[in-house]
């Protein structure tokens, strides 16, 4: 098998095994997820529309939000991840938030980063509007 062959090998094998690295919410942990604070952060992401993308930097992530065509619910990609426990019980929690919702989480397309640990490998969160701007409130 060539190198390419085997590096691909890895990465597939990495990638499906990102939801089986979840872990298993107990049930307090579902009951928050399915919580109505839990849906309403669902529904505040994904009212900015299709191709959305942002960044946790606090918990490691950067989503999309995507639109699944067997239901045509909006839903979210998982973009980047930071290989780290914390990360992964927080897409644990948001996969289970979302499929309450009978909506998903897409992880097929994930990139894994390597937990650095005094680093921050994600970039500062930075919502930009329509017109290139920066999205914030004014304060008098």
């Amino acid at each position: 098998m060539s190198t390419t062959a085997n590096y691909q090998e890895e990465e597939k094998q990495a990638l499906d095994g990102l939801a089986d690295r979840l872990p298993e919410l107990d049930d307090d942990a579902l009951r928050y997820a399915a919580s109505e604070k839990q849906m309403g952060w669902v529904f505040a992401n994904t009212g900015h529309g299709l191709g959305y993308v942002w960044t946790l930097p606090e918990y490691g992530l950067s989503l999309q939000i995507v639109r699944d065509p067997d239901t045509m619910l909006m839903g979210m990609r998982l973009l980047t991840m930071i290989d780290h426990d914390w990360c992964l019980l927080t897409v644990a929690n948001m996969k289970a938030t979302l499929e309450a919702m009978g909506r998903k989480m897409d992880l097929s397309g994930a990139v894994i980063v390597p937990y650095v640990p005094g680093e921050n490998v994600t970039a500062k969160q930075n919502h930009m509007n329509m017109n290139g701007k920066e999205d914030g409130m004014e304060v008098a």
